[in-house]
């Protein structure tokens, strides 16, 4: 799923900057663009629209096909729920991965890791 949000407090109320970047977000969502990103952009841009996800680029390409399962499935996705602690949870957990993928956290260190982990989420409110 892509989401593409127009902020409007930079634009100080300037309306057409206002609606210049809402027009930006409309040609970044539309089916001709997503269709490009995924196509002919080099960028392989899994398409949310539906029928550009029903082309047969997007049909044939196996990458694509699992993207689009896993996202469009109840038997892969799941709702995330609105609690305090999931702002901890994104937190914490983007940090432990970085940390690993970088080499900054030994495998000998994870369990510890994880553990304090567990015990800051339980600890959010």
């Amino acid at each position: 799923m892509k989401l593409y949000a127009v902020n409007q407090t930079p634009s100080n109320g300037d309306t057409d900057r206002i609606s210049a970047s809402y027009k930006l977000a409309q040609a970044l969502t539309s089916k001709e663009s997503q269709a490009n990103q995924f196509k002919y952009e080099g960028r392989h841009i899994i398409p949310a629209n539906k029928e550009v996800q029903e082309s047969d680029d997007v049909k044939k390409d196996a990458l694509a096909q699992a993207v689009i399962t896993m996202g469009s499935s109840d038997t892969y996705t799941t709702v995330m729920p609105k609690l305090s602690q999931m702002s901890v949870f994104w937190t914490e957990s983007a940090a432990i991965l970085s940390d690993v993928y970088n080499g900054k956290i030994g495998e000998d260190q994870y369990l510890a890791k994880l553990q304090q982990f567990d015990k800051d989420l339980a600890a959010a409110k």
